[in-house]
């Protein structure tokens, strides 16, 4: 169109129709412009949120890692107390045979000693 209007000597019109194609580039110039920031907003909120995840993440897999230690913490004292109170319960049953044993012992020493004679002599008779 605008090389018809140039052949015809239609300086007046062609001026027109060149400013509204400059205007209409400028306008798709803007466009563009105006998508691209868009664009660029929007891949830095999406930096910014998966900063914001990434640090979430992290504080609950520091808050995971602290009730996991903390779990295990339980667990080994548990385990001590039952240790201690299975050696505890050892001593006192060994502390138990020793006493028996030495209890038999005296009471064995206590006991006369039976000797031929006294196996074979009669009972003997009850003072009434």
């Amino acid at each position: 169109m605008a090389q018809h209007l140039l052949a015809k000597g239609q300086y007046e019109p062609l001026k027109a129709h060149l400013d509204l194609m400059a205007t209409a580039a400028q306008a798709r110039k803007a466009d563009a412009d105006a998508r691209a920031s868009e664009a660029k907003a929007s891949a830095g909120h999406s930096d910014t949120h998966a900063k914001l995840i990434d640090a979430l993440s992290g504080h609950h897999q520091a808050q995971t890692d602290r009730a996991i230690a903390q779990t295990d913490h339980v667990a080994k004292m548990g385990a001590l107390a039952n240790d201690t109170l299975a050696t505890h319960a050892g001593a006192t049953r060994d502390y138990a045979a020793a006493h028996r044993d030495r209890v038999g012992a005296v009471s064995d020493a206590l006991q006369p000693v039976q000797t031929d004679e006294n196996l074979n002599a009669p009972p003997a008779k009850a003072n009434a």
